[in-house]
């Protein structure tokens, strides 16, 4: 169910436009593309195996998310990666049909957008290991050894849409002393990408907060650093947890503005929703200062107002983040690691028992849908 026929969208959509008034609520297309990453809802095989069959069932497009760190020294003198992570890379490459319409995305940073990503070797984000952990992004060595590892994964997966650089802006909210030698390393990579491969749409995505807060701010502030690296914007939005409110887990007390402020910040390039969830369940996280009410039918109120809040800004894609929760996997991590992971933990359109959810059905709803070409104004809302 990778992909859709377009022709009768077009022809409901030439006929609202004939007409001269917008399509009702419910009508029948959408021009987004729609997935959901990997990430499975326990470890092993059988699971990742059954995760991806749950998401062919409802996308239209493949996703492959890897933020788990690069394998500087291999990639930089292009030899083969450890064996661990050359035999997961096969086997989610074996999960992409040639007809498939791919967005791969890639972090450069750590998983706290705090510095450059780890070291890939038989297992993720690990530390640099020396000379590496001398290096700042500007330095050769890294520009060098990522252009080559992004090279690679093109060639391995033929990405439609390939994000280079995830929750790029991250880095300026986190540690902004890194901010400009991130600046000439973003340069360097898109150049020398864009150099290889002048068809591929090549972006970087940006993590959104509250359209008035001081990091939104900042964000805008510094858009202009990012803007010449990037053919399409990516947004990586969870308002649940970033965006504050007396009710967080209320999707409808998000503000005007939201979403929107996407389009602002690319500035007349396309956009995408790269990343995005919202939990079915209460999230308390008490290290965080975190508490939101949220429950299943809050969770579906989200999916239908982010899917037509997408429908809004034209976006090329959506991409839920994982298709089931993932209690098991959080289980199983270190003590250090659980509160972090806790924040997504119950954002799956299925439960931790497998059970569908509500938003399934409203994701399905969207999913349904005849997708038309971006760029062909549709005011269908759901």
């Amino acid at each position: 169910m990778w992909m859709r026929q377009i022709g009768a969208a077009l022809v409901a959509v030439g006929v609202c436009f004939l007409m001269g008034a917008g399509c009702e609520p419910g009508e029948k297309a959408r021009m987004f593309f729609m997935g959901f990453t990997q990430r499975p809802y326990a470890d092993g095989l059988d699971a990742l195996e059954d995760t991806f069959d749950r998401i062919r069932q409802y996308s239209d497009m493949a996703v492959f998310h890897l933020d788990e760190g690069v394998p500087w020294p291999e990639a930089h003198a292009g030899v083969l990666y450890a064996a661990e992570f050359e035999g997961y890379l096969d086997l989610l490459r074996d999960h992409r049909a040639p007809e498939d319409v791919v967005y791969l995305g890639v972090a450069s940073l750590d998983p706290g957008r705090k510095g450059p990503a780890g070291y890939r070797g038989a297992t993720g984000n690990m530390a640099l290991p020396f000379p590496w952990n001398t290096y700042t992004l500007s330095d050769e060595p890294m520009i060098q050894a990522y252009t080559n590892f992004c090279l690679r994964l093109i060639e391995r997966f033929a990405p439609t849409y390939f994000n280079y650089a995830v929750e790029a802006n991250a880095l300026l909210l986190e540690n902004p002393n890194l901010w400009d030698t991130y600046v000439v390393f973003l340069a360097e990579v898109y150049t020398r990408l864009k150099a290889a491969h002048p068809d591929l749409m090549i972006g970087l995505s940006v993590a959104l907060r509250h359209p008035d807060a001081p990091e939104s701010a900042m964000t805008r502030t510094h858009m202009n650093d990012l803007l010449p690296y990037l053919d399409f914007l990516g947004v990586s939005v969870y308002p649940y947890i970033f965006f504050g409110g007396l009710d967080p887990g209320n999707p409808a007390d998000l503000q005007e503005g939201w979403l929107l402020q996407a389009t602002s910040l690319a500035k007349g390039k396309p956009v995408a929703v790269t990343e995005t969830a919202w939990p079915a369940e209460n999230l308390e996280i008490p290290a965080f200062g975190v508490s939101v009410a949220a429950t299943p039918d809050r969770q579906e109120a989200y999916v239908r107002r982010m899917l037509g809040g997408a429908s809004d800004i034209n976006a090329l894609f959506v991409v839920w983040l994982a298709i089931a929760d993932t209690d098991v996997v959080w289980e199983s991590l270190p003590p250090e690691f659980q509160d972090f992971a806790e924040i997504v933990r119950d954002t799956g359109l299925y439960d931790e028992a497998l059970e569908a959810r509500p938003a399934l059905a409203a994701w399905d709803t969207w999913l349904a849908k005849e997708r038309i070409e971006p760029g062909v104004k549709v005011s269908a809302l759901p």
